[in-house]
């Protein structure tokens, strides 16, 4: 897929994730997508598995801002770093909101079918940094002696 194009997309995803849109996140994906974030643990399959994600994670961070700090195309594959910010304001990972701003960073690659839909993306970020900043870290267990 031409690079100009997988620009173009990236660049209406993230519009719409700034204007917490998710009609317009979901413009370009496939009906079987997989999507794997690494903080789940398992794929969400098809849009509707995607799309209750979005609008739970909308909810949870109304007021959140992605920027893309880096991106590298090849083929039909887009891979591009980014960092997000938001106040925790909803539920998100079975934490109730503690109204605390938050900062990530991660990464996203994603894969297009030959019409420019999205047929596969892996997200890549440490949620306990963010589970951190909101003051729910998890307790550590104490190593073996």
């Amino acid at each position: 897929m031409e690079r100009r194009l997988q620009l173009a997309i990236r660049d209406g995803v993230i519009a719409a994730w700034n204007r917490r849109d998710p009609d317009g996140i979901m413009a370009p994906v496939a009906d079987d997508v997989i999507f794997r974030d690494v903080a789940v643990g398992m794929p969400h399959v098809g849009r509707a598995a995607l799309r209750e994600a979005i609008v739970e994670f909308i909810g949870a961070f109304p007021d959140l801002h992605v920027e893309v700090t880096s991106t590298t195309a090849d083929g039909a594959r887009i891979a591009q770093e980014w960092t997000l910010t938001g106040t925790h304001l909803g539920a998100f990972m079975g934490v109730a909101a503690t109204g605390r701003w938050t900062q990530t960073y991660g990464a996203t690659v994603t894969t297009f079918d030959e019409d420019g839909r999205v047929i596969e993306a892996s997200m890549y970020w440490n949620p306990l940094v963010m589970l951190r900043q909101l003051g729910v870290e998890p307790p550590v267990a104490a190593a073996p002696v």
